[in-house]
C-alpha cells in the first residue's frame, strides 16, 4: 500500500471524507497530509511518504511466507530494534510538536504514542497483521486478534505481547479501583483516533499560539463533523481573533442553529455583539440553520 507523496488540502479533505465513512488501513497519509497543510515550507511530504514506503517494503520483504507470529516477531524486531522508533512517556502536556509530527518523528525516531501506535499499525496493516488501537486511555494499548483470542501489546514495552496477570496490572495502573468497562479493550475508529491525534496538536498550539495552524486543526475537526457545535463555537472566536469578522459571524450563526444566544458563553455573546457592529449583520436570538 504506496499512499502518493503530493499533498494538497483538497487531497486531506477527500481523505477526511473517507474517513467519516469507513476505517482506512492506515492513518498514516492523513498525518503526513495534516504535516503538509501545516507547515508546506518545511513538510516534505514526498521525502516522508519514501522513507515510510522503503520501511514498509523492506519490513514485507523479510515476512513473506512466514507465519502470523513470525510476522509479528519481525515487527517488534524491525520497528524497535533496527529502526530504533521509541514511544515517549504518557504526559501529554509536555509533547512537543517535534513528537507529533511525521517529519519530525521519522528524523528523531520517537514520538508520543498515538503517532508512533499509528505509525506501527501502518507497518503492520503492510504484512496483514489485525493489530489496532484500543479506547482504553492512555493510547498506547493494542489489540492482536489471533486464533479467535484477543492478544493485548504494550507500545511502551517495544510490543511486549502482556500476559492476563500484566494485563490487570497495566489496567490497575492506569484505573486503580474503578474497573475498566469492555469497550475499553475495543478498537477505536480511524475518527475517533484522529480527534485524539488533533486534541493533542490543538493543545500544543494554543499554549504557543499558533493561530494559523489551530485554525487549520479546527478546520479538519470541522471537516470530520460539520455541525460539532463547540469547535463551531472556538473556530468563531479564533476568526475573530484574527479579523475575519464576516467568517466569524457566519460560525456563530450556525453554532446558534443549535444553542440558543442567552445559553451561549458569554465570551460568545460579546463577541456575537461586537462582530454585529463591525459587520452590519444581526443574528436573531434563535435561528435554524438545517431547515
Amino acid at each position: 500500500m504506496v499512499f502518493e507523496s503530493r499533498v494538497t488540502w483538497q487531497k486531506l479533505e477527500l481523505e477526511l471524507d473517507l474517513l467519516s465513512s469507513e476505517d482506512p488501513h492506515s492513518l498514516i497519509p492523513i498525518l503526513v497530509g495534516l504535516n503538509s497543510v501545516l507547515w508546506p515550507e518545511d513538510c516534505c511530504a514526498r521525502e516522508v511518504t519514501r522513507e515510510f514506503n522503503f520501511m514498509a517494503f523492506e519490513l514485507a520483504s523479510v515476512c513473506e511466507g512466514l507465519s502470523e507470529k513470525e510476522r509479528f516477531d519481525q515487527l517488534n524486531h524491525f520497528f524497535f530494534e533496527e529502526w530504533a522508533f521509541r514511544a515517549l512517556g504518557l504526559d501529554s502536556a509536555h509533547y512537543d510538536e517535534d513528537d507529533l509530527l511525521p517529519s519530525s518523528i521519522v528524523d528523531r525516531r520517537q514520538g508520543a504514542p498515538i503517532p508512533i501506535g499509528l505509525l506501527y499499525l501502518h507497518f503492520a496493516s503492510h504484512i496483514d497483521l489485525p493489530i489496532s488501537l484500543v479506547q482504553a486511555q492512555p493510547q498506547c494499548l493494542l489489540k492482536w486478534v489471533r486464533g479467535g483470542k484477543s492478544h493485548y501489546i504494550d507500545l511502551m514495552q517495544n510490543g511486549q505481547v502482556l500476559s492476563d496477570h500484566e494485563l490487570c496490572n497495566w489496567l490497575n495502573r492506569f484505573w486503580g479501583a474503578q474497573p475498566p468497562r469492555s469497550k475499553d479493550l475495543e478498537p477505536l475508529s480511524g475518527k475517533q483516533i484522529l480527534n485524539l491525534y488533533i486534541k493533542e496538536l490543538d493543545r500544543y498550539y494554543e499554549a504557543h499560539q499558533l493561530w494559523n495552524q489551530q485554525h487549520t486543526l479546527l478546520n479538519v475537526l470541522l471537516r470530520l463533523d460539520p455541525n460539532h457545535s463547540p469547535t463551531l463555537c472556538r473556530r468563531g472566536l479564533l476568526l475573530k481573533k484574527l479579523g475575519y469578522a464576516k467568517e466569524a459571524l457566519s460560525d456563530f450563526k450556525q453554532y446558534l442553529s443549535f444553542v440558543e444566544l442567552h445559553q451561549a458563553p458569554s465570551e460568545v455573546q460579546l463577541a456575537i455583539y461586537e462582530l454585529e457592529s463591525l459587520t452590519d449583520e444581526s443574528i436573531p436570538p434563535h435561528i435554524d440553520l438545517l431547515h
